[in-house]
């Protein structure tokens, strides 16, 4: 029997997929490459899969964060963020799908994770999995890390609890094939929730 060409390449667990589906659940889909965090709140479609949000970590500096996009207090951040364009598209639950990573307690993916709890997303989880409060703030960085955390998540909260921030826009629509951007900040290019050409796609692995 002939297998599906990411299966071959390994790109794809077929069964964790179909376990996630089952659950009927938007699939809340956490990409780690080495430049940026990615996430894609998902929902099965017969025509294909539609993504109802999407967030990169690169984004982030719209709202001040000058520090890298793969850390984890850029993960967790990414995670408050996605939850935000996740609620504004009407969802308020999704199961989290990290792919073919092995998964690692207090890893980036967990960080992305905690983020979306935080942000209002109803995930299944176990806090265990968490990275420590010092990891998620950026204390184990920098003093200036944990301030641009601070600041960062006021501003998402602050958007999400109803008061947008100064270049708000309008909320997210649904949107069939494609990845959407951050509209509440127009600055931002909403492609920048995709690699673009030339930019490292790889995914690594979850490391704390």
């Amino acid at each position: 029997m002939r297998q599906f060409r990411r299966r071959r390449e390994g790109a794809t667990d077929y069964r964790k997929r179909l376990a996630l589906l089952k659950s009927g659940e938007a699939r809340a889909v956490v990409r780690v490459t080495n430049r940026q965090v990615l996430i894609q709140l998902i929902r099965f479609a017969k025509q294909g899969d539609e993504v109802v949000a999407a967030v990169s970590s690169q984004q982030l500096g719209a709202l001040g964060w000058k520090g890298s996009g793969t850390s984890i207090p850029a993960a967790y951040l990414s995670g408050l963020l996605a939850a935000r364009n996740a609620q504004a598209a009407g969802e308020t639950r999704a199961v989290l799908d990290i792919g073919r990573v092995t998964p690692t307690s207090g890893g980036r993916v967990f960080a992305v994770l905690k983020g979306l709890v935080d942000g209002g997303l109803e995930v299944p989880h176990s806090d265990t999995l968490y990275p420590g409060e010092e990891r998620i703030r950026g204390e184990h960085i920098s003093k200036a890390t944990a301030k641009q955390v601070e600041k960062v998540s006021a501003a998402i909260k602050e958007a999400t609890a109803g008061a947008p921030p100064r270049c708000a826009g309008p909320a997210p629509a649904r949107h069939r094939g494609a990845a959407l951007g951050l509209a509440a900040h127009p600055a931002v290019d909403p492609s920048a929730a995709v690699p673009p050409a030339g930019v490292d796609r790889r995914v690594t692995a979850d490391r704390g």
